[in-house]
């Protein structure tokens, strides 16, 4: 699932700098205080002066527009709407607050509504690219790939190395399951704005393809650009595994833990791994915090299994192994580990019956067979 774009050119709104020639001596003295805080950065005192003049003289166009770019810099968004909305009911026909409320419904993660401007705006301008972007990353948002790759694709070729229709496009390619293509765009997007979301996206997208050398070297850098960006330790982690390297599988498991504690995915590959080097102890206690956040996982019951076999604890292993083959009773695997753990422990019917089913399962897979090769 592609996470909310956050494109540059919604990420920052300019000033609107100016003032209307019927405005009092006094509102235009407020007026200006406001376009000094808001050039220096004070949003609030910004806010606070632009709401004075709106107070004033209520039909003050820039006063309006102002205080809606002050409010979206704020996080203010519904807020920011409702100023924009004001806006154009002085000025129904402005192009520039249609912009601007788009961009506000964009930034607050209304996509469907953010869509109803720009597609507006670009039914005037249909040669503008930067309207196309933000028309199809909003229906990206929305969850519209499909729409957003129709539109974006016949730009390709003229668009150039544009980064934000660069993210855009690949985004849907990736979203649309063109995943081969998406990754090559994102990565061409990720190499211009040296983006840790955009290399992320890439290395995520190549661990699905099973490309797991390139997804390594993406996710290499995403993770130097912003170590603590959500998520990004683990998906290094398992593409550190899937290479082979497990002490730097472990290493960033670790920080992933320890960045969220109810990481799941983090705690199940740092025990898993743990055990693979041999570190019993620690990988028993990664892999109970693993099931302290989800109790019915079956792979963290059979890890744990396994170094409960390994430490000589086969009581404990088949309990664990009871419950991953009860919640995964497809798993042949478990249910070939269950069914030795019964015998070592001299539970021979219970055994008898765990070969069956394993039996069973083999026949079944045999007349499958083999998963296709991707």
């Amino acid at each position: 699932m592609i996470r909310p774009l956050i494109l540059s050119a919604a990420a920052a709104l300019a000033l609107l700098i100016s003032h209307a020639a019927a405005q009092s001596a006094d509102s235009r003295a407020i007026f200006a205080d406001g376009v000094t805080a808001q050039q220096r950065g004070d949003y609030g005192l910004a806010i606070q002066q632009f709401r004075r003049v709106v107070k004033l003289e209520p039909r003050q166009l820039p006063a309006w527009i102002n205080l809606g770019v002050a409010l979206v810099q704020e996080g203010q968004f519904e807020d920011a709407i409702e100023a924009y909305q004001s806006a154009l009911a002085i000025d129904p026909n402005n192009a520039q607050v249609k912009l601007y409320l788009g961009l506000a419904h964009f930034k607050r993660g209304d996509g469907a509504s953010g869509a109803k401007q720009f597609e507006e705006l670009l039914r005037a301008d249909p040669k503008n690219l930067r309207l196309a972007t933000l028309l199809g990353a909003s229906y990206l948002q929305s969850s519209e790939a499909g729409r957003a790759l129709a539109l974006l694709a016949p730009l390709a070729t003229t668009a150039g190395d544009d980064p934000d229709f660069l993210w855009a496009f690949g985004s849907a390619l990736i979203s649309t399951g063109r995943m081969r293509e998406g990754v090559d765009v994102v990565e061409r997007f990720a190499r211009h704005a040296n983006s840790a979301e955009a290399w992320m996206l890439a290395g995520q997208t190549l661990y699905r393809l099973n490309d797991f050398v390139r997804a390594r070297n993406d996710l290499e850098t995403a993770a130097a650009l912003n170590p603590n960006m959500p998520g990004v330790q683990t998906a290094l982690g398992q593409a550190r595994e899937r290479n082979d390297d497990y002490s730097g599988a472990i290493q960033a498991f670790g920080k992933a833990s320890a960045q969220n504690p109810r990481d799941f995915d983090a705690w199940l590959g740092l025990g898993g791994d743990q055990y693979f080097e041999r570190d019993l102890d620690n990988a028993r206690i990664s892999l109970k915090q693993a099931l302290a956040l989800d109790p019915d996982s079956a792979p963290a019951r059979y890890a744990l299994a396994l170094i409960e076999k390994a430490l000589s604890q086969p009581e404990a292993a088949a309990a664990d192994l009871e419950v991953a083959v009860k919640t995964r009773p497809d798993w042949l695997e478990a249910h070939v580990q269950l069914a030795a753990l019964y015998f070592q422990l001299h539970r021979t019917a219970d055994g008898a019956r765990e070969r069956a089913i394993v039996d069973k399962l083999t026949e079944e897979s045999q007349k499958v067979g083999p998963p296709p090769v991707r």
